[in-house]
């Protein structure tokens, strides 16, 4: 065997390469898990509220359907409360299909977590 720089340069930069790629992604998995369980702490320790509100806009974020993959479709609603605040909520479907925007009524959450939103009677 013979030992030329592109061997050397070989061994000893491609296996740092790897473990830096291999440590930034262990990294990136930890800061979103992380993130994750704090925010979910953050709302098991809020209190739930239930205050009138009102429906601003309902919007839909569509990505994927490439292939043999569909596209997908998550569902958001903004509700504004009676002191002015706007608190935009991921929602199911179902609930998007079944209000509409305008309608009024008690909406109640708990930290950044959607709850219910009972509509008024008309």
């Amino acid at each position: 065997m013979f030992d030329s720089p592109l061997n050397n340069f070989m061994f000893n930069t491609i296996p740092f390469t790897i473990f830096i790629v291999f440590s930034i992604i262990i990294m990136v998995f930890i800061v979103v898990l992380v993130k994750s369980l704090s925010e979910y702490v953050k709302n098991n320790n809020a209190p739930k509220l239930s205050e009138p509100a009102q429906l601003i806009v309902k919007r839909t974020h569509t990505w994927g359907g490439r292939g043999e993959m569909g596209a997908r479709t998550s569902y958001y609603a903004t509700f504004e409360t009676t002191t002015g605040e706007r608190i935009e909520f991921p929602v199911s479907s179902q609930f998007a299909g079944l209000h509409a925007e305008g309608d009024t009524g008690i909406l109640t959450h708990q930290g950044s977590r959607f709850l219910s939103f009972q509509r008024d009677n008309i």
